[in-house]
């Protein structure tokens, strides 16, 4: 009896003094297509929306761009000193647009990444799949939250604008290869995927993951909407996303859909790219 009695008291010390856990901090996640920089856009060409864009990406914790020129990227990494960047490009030599990953520095640890092309052959630098117009590629990272000390997966990734077959074949590869990246641990898939909601891609995604648009525990914030043509568009067209694993909580989900004289606090009625940002609130 005594033994027992020691026992308990020796189990009962030992949680009385096990730390309590971590409290959860949320984390807003972000997928941006910060639309490439041509200069046949004119006065929506990437000078004219640089400021906005690094402003918006300043209101999230973690971003995943997309059509990223190296370019575009080094102007960004001037705006954004208090971002980490990660990412290569999509072409064999490493150039070309990026799928990148930006996250705070001050928050988060960049513990494992990599890039993988959405093809037959993912480990295949510059590889091009099916019927895809372009080489395309998701790039991905492990990141441990200094402020909870728990780590999460985020794959961000951009699907071919002209080819369905691979639309399709990427969506099931980037689901299969996202779930084995997170082996269990939180995961979140920023993307624009060129598939409406109601396509085949977007119930890919979500028989494995969550909408977080469709699953915010408040009501999604903006329009439906999420390419604009820099203002021309006629269709109402949400192709950009951001999906999260079981067990992930979403607090809140946004449509960015604003000008940037909303953005800057200025007159410019122009947009600050032709996609919206979306945005998540993820309790971890």
């Amino acid at each position: 009896m005594r033994s027992l009695l020691l026992l308990a008291g020796l189990a009962l010390s030992a949680c009385a003094s096990a730390p309590p856990p971590a409290p959860t901090v949320p984390v807003r996640v972000m997928s941006f297509n910060i639309r490439v920089d041509v200069a046949s856009d004119g006065e929506n060409a990437w000078p004219n929306r640089v400021d906005a864009v690094a402003a918006t990406i300043r209101e999230a914790d973690v971003v995943g761009v997309q059509e990223a020129t190296p370019a575009m990227l080094a102007t960004l990494d001037g705006e954004l000193p208090a971002y980490t960047r990660y990412g290569v490009g999509r072409d064999a030599d490493g150039g070309g647009e990026q799928s990148a990953i930006l996250y705070r520095t001050d928050r988060f640890d960049r513990i494992d990444g990599g890039t993988f092309w959405l093809s037959p052959t993912p480990g295949v630098a510059g590889s091009q799949g099916w019927d895809a117009a372009l080489p395309r590629i998701a790039t991905w990272a492990r990141l441990r939250d200094r402020q909870s000390g728990r780590s999460f997966v985020i794959v961000n990734t951009h699907f071919d604008h002209m080819g369905e077959t691979a639309r399709r074949e990427s969506a099931r590869l980037v689901v299969a290869r996202a779930q084995g990246l997170a082996d269990g641990a939180p995961l979140a898939v920023t993307g624009d995927l060129n598939a409406d909601d109601d396509s085949e891609v977007a119930r890919t995604f979500g028989a494995a993951l969550r909408d977080t648009r469709l699953v915010a525990e408040t009501p999604a914030a903006g329009g439906h909407a999420t390419w604009n043509a820099f203002g021309t568009a006629t269709d109402d067209r949400r192709i950009d996303y951001v999906f999260v694993s079981e067990g992930v909580r979403v607090l809140e989900a946004a449509t960015l859909d604003r000008t940037i004289g909303d953005v800057l606090g200025t007159e410019n009625p122009r947009l600050p790219s032709d996609h919206h940002a979306v945005t998540a609130t993820l309790a971890l």
